[in-house]
């Protein structure tokens, strides 16, 4: 979960399997509520002790029985024209990460 608040494509998760009340119970843990920016969220999550391990928890037993990377992947093929993308993508060197 902790994770999740970290990742710009936190929405493909919430819209591709059954996880929106995991998701829903992780941002009520935010406050006021996660914020939009992706640099904020990082903020947060480093300066606050939220726990998210029963959520994780939940996460991983749902994957067991329904495997989470097939119902994105799938989402993704269902809904190819939102993740086409043309132009230029600028990166916000201060939060790139390499590999």
């Amino acid at each position: 979960i902790f994770e999740f608040f970290k990742n710009t494509r936190r929405d493909i998760l919430t819209r591709s399997c059954m996880c929106k009340e995991i998701l829903d119970i992780s941002a009520s843990r935010f406050h006021p509520k996660p914020s939009f920016s992706q640099n904020d969220r990082e903020d947060y999550l480093d300066s606050n002790d939220t726990d998210f391990e029963d959520l994780d928890n939940r996460i991983y037993e749902l994957d067991e029985k329904i495997n989470l990377i097939d119902k994105i992947a799938e989402y993704i093929k269902e809904n190819r024209m939102a993740f086409y993308f043309q132009g230029q993508i600028e990166v916000d060197e201060s939060t790139h990460h390499s590999i």
